[in-house]
């Protein structure tokens, strides 16, 4: 079978999206099947003179005509890509319903299917992260593009069930929830396991890895770390990441007197992160809904990382996260905002030996629930119905 994935960010930007592609791109291939990608931002010679700056300069006289004429140039450059190298996909699997409508002529053309993997909850994404306003004009046409996309689309398949039930009021293609995969050989545990630091360092040794934004709680992870330190814990945390919090953290951890115990790593090159996650205990993932429409974690690939990489993942009860952890299991799903159940599973965990039987149990779920290879059959099989 020949598939055509597009658009997709290249895999060294942080983001789910580029995780997913990569991912499902070396299982279809380690499967036998023929991929083509087509990246997301077309080179720089096409890009400023016939995307960024028409819309610019259309965007001084209308906001929406000016994003009108970005989506439209990006998928004319789509469209040339794919027919300059002669690929004739019999699967068109698109990551955004905006994209649909370039697959949609495609398949008029060459004649294929056209798949849409829906990642979270989009227009609501936009608003939340103040593209656009509920109501205005661009919000208006990104719903109504978002609802044209999954009635075109010749089948959906989201990431998980959360997402599903979202699409499922505006769909009519049928849906398939197929979860995100992960590539086990480079996410893995130390070779020591759970222990393999020892206990000179420190009881507990969290790591936090995200955007350091309000809707990410980094500053929740911070005080887990207060309250653990006041109750006699020797522990310690790692933050992976920058933002708009990272001062604030700073000051906090100072204020509270934890300065000393927490790392500020910056943003850590993807390459890097398997290592990042090998030097930590216990992963927190208190992430909030944000936007006025509380847009929520749709399928987090840092909860998958860090359980394939053998951490238990303690998080918030929010989004996709609670198909991602076995409560009691893998990790502990507490309730959303209660910083001081995160600091008692956090507690728990001090337990050698609990902390290793979650971490052989996280791993061997990743392996059975969330490999890369899992995730391209199950797509191999959507694309066959």
């Amino acid at each position: 079978m020949k598939i055509l994935l597009v658009p997709s960010p290249p895999f060294d930007e942080i983001g789910g999206v580029s995780t997913h592609v990569h991912m499902l791109n070396v299982g279809l291939q380690a499967l036998g099947e023929t991929v083509h990608v087509i990246s997301e931002w077309p080179p720089r010679i096409y890009r400023l003179p016939l995307v960024r700056l028409p819309s610019l300069l259309l965007g001084k006289a209308s906001q929406r005509l000016g994003r009108r004429w970005a989506w439209a140039a990006r998928h004319l450059y789509y469209l040339i890509e794919l027919l300059a190298t002669g690929f004739s996909p019999d699967v068109i699997n698109v990551q955004n319903f905006t994209h649909v409508p370039m697959a949609v002529h495609l398949k008029r053309l060459i004649g294929c299917r056209v798949v849409l993997t829906v990642h979270g909850f989009p227009t609501d994404e936009a608003e939340a992260s103040g593209t656009c306003v509920r109501g205005d004009a661009i919000w208006t046409w990104f719903r109504d593009l978002e609802i044209r996309g999954y009635r075109d689309a010749d089948q959906i398949i989201a990431v998980s069930s959360r997402t599903a039930a979202y699409v499922d009021e505006f769909a009519h293609a049928p849906i398939s929830v197929i979860y995100n995969g992960i590539d086990t050989l480079m996410f893995s545990p130390s070779p020591a396991g759970a222990d393999s630091r020892g206990q000179a360092e420190s009881d507990l040794r969290l790591l936090f890895a995200g955007l350091l934004e309000p809707h990410k709680g980094v500053l929740d992870a911070v005080e887990v770390l207060v309250r653990l330190r006041e109750a006699g814990i020797s522990a310690d945390l790692a933050v992976a990441g920058d933002g708009s919090e990272r001062e604030p953290g700073q000051h906090m951890a100072e204020q509270r007197n934890i300065a000393d115990h927490i790392s500020w790593l910056g943003a850590v090159n993807k390459s890097d992160m398997p290592a990042f996650y090998r030097t930590g205990d216990v992963l927190l993932m208190p992430s909030k809904p944000r936007g006025s429409g509380g847009v929520e974690e749709s399928f987090p690939y840092t909860a998958l990382e860090a359980m394939a990489s053998g951490l238990p993942v303690i998080a918030y009860d929010m989004g996709g996260l609670s198909e991602q952890i076995r409560d009691g299991s893998t990790g502990f799903i507490v309730p959303l905002g209660d910083i001081q159940a995160m600091a008692a599973a956090s507690e728990k965990l001090v337990d050698l030996e609990l902390r290793r039987g979650m971490s052989e149990t996280a791993r061997k779920r990743v392996e059975s629930d969330f490999s890369a290879l899992g995730m391209a059959r199950k797509f191999v099989s959507a694309y066959n119905q």
